[in-house]
């Protein structure tokens, strides 16, 4: 798939931080955001899967060994 310029900023924007407004990086790139929105869907509909998130395991007081057993738990 062939991407624009602009479609390619708003792409990695999105991936260093997927909860960015369209007005966000509607400032940061110089353009609508009515432009970004129709970008996202268009990335949404070709490109991204999903969006996720990632969370910091020492904040939720969890450590490797805590989620290893519960691995193993889910899936043995």
């Amino acid at each position: 798939m062939w991407l624009t310029k602009n479609e390619k900023k708003v792409l990695i924007l999105l991936i260093d931080n997927a909860k960015l407004s369209d007005t966000s990086i509607a400032n940061q790139l110089n353009i609508s955001s009515q432009a970004i929105g129709k970008i996202r869907r268009k990335l949404e509909e070709e490109i991204i899967e999903k969006y996720t998130i990632e969370l910091n395991l020492k904040k939720l007081g969890l450590n490797l060994g805590v989620i290893l057993l519960f691995l193993f738990y889910l899936f043995f």
